[in-house]
């Protein structure tokens, strides 16, 4: 779904497709509470998850962000004597 996303976000086609299988992931039910309560929030964040099919400059991740603080979220790991993965 993620490749469909990127592609249809910088090509601008085929969007419909993943709004389709957006809906399709959203309306899955599992056994699982947890499971369940991860595919309830990506219902209530819909708009936002698809936000890179309406904007091609925008990526369909935030790995860019992730990178930006992981040096901060290890010293602070350090300084609390927390494990780092």
């Amino acid at each position: 779904m993620y490749d469909k996303l990127k592609e249809a976000s910088l090509k601008q086609e085929g969007k419909d497709i993943v709004h389709e299988m957006y809906d399709e992931l959203i309306k899955m039910k599992t056994m699982s509470s947890e499971i369940n309560a991860v595919i309830n929030n990506f219902a209530e964040y819909r708009e936002e998850m698809l936000k890179a099919l309406e904007h091609p400059g925008l990526p369909p991740h935030n790995n860019d962000s992730e990178r930006d603080i992981r040096g901060v979220a290890k010293r602070r790991n350090i300084l609390l004597g927390a494990e780092i993965i």
